[in-house]
């Protein structure tokens, strides 16, 4: 189990290293749950359950989304629209600004996490029903309406599927803040 759960962090860590290095601009949403909020498989795919793309417009209580993908992202790249979506903040909706970790902390994090695997399952105390959650590439901070600027790439998550909507209201918006380049 340790095995497989060395190879998960394995790939995470090459993912976060891309998106540390601004290979990849893309949203993760909290938790472990980065593969079933953010990239489609099977009938899950077939509904979009967000978007995301760069803002064009702030105005009021809404963001708009001129090029966008529908969330989760498809593999063939089907859900990118050129149409715009409006995109309401209600009173509900939280906004957070996720910034990337540098890559020293998160080699530190992931190797911590990986001794605390080895040492539970040493014990005998490893439960494959109480799963872990592996760190988080970003430091996440609760950011407020008027923070959010046109250009800035985030991802509004919907609390249905809104594949023939061209407005809805944002249960959450990630906003993405680019890495520092060196």
């Amino acid at each position: 189990l340790v095995e497989d759960a060395s190879l998960v962090i394995c790939a995470w860590g090459v993912f976060v290293a891309a998106i540390t290095s601004g290979l990849l601009m893309m949203s993760v949403s909290q938790g472990t749950a980065l593969a079933p909020s953010i990239l489609g498989s099977g009938e899950q795919s077939k509904q979009a359950l967000g978007v995301i793309g760069p803002i064009t417009a702030v105005s009021g209580q809404e963001l708009t989304f001129q090029t966008f993908a529908f969330v989760p992202v498809t593999a063939d790249n089907s859900g990118v629209q050129t149409k715009p979506m409006t995109v309401t903040v209600g009173p509900s909706t939280t906004i957070e600004l996720m910034t990337p970790k540098d890559p020293e902390t998160i080699n530190e994090e992931r190797d911590a996490f990986i001794a605390m695997l080895n040492k539970l399952q040493a014990e005998g105390k490893l439960n494959p029903e109480t799963p872990l959650s592996p760190p988080q590439p970003f430091v996440t901070e609760k950011i407020s309406l008027s923070e959010i600027k046109v250009g800035t790439t985030a991802t509004a998550y919907a609390g249905s599927d809104i594949s023939k909507a061209s407005s809805f209201t944002a249960t959450k918006i990630e906003l993405l803040n680019p890495p520092k380049r060196q």
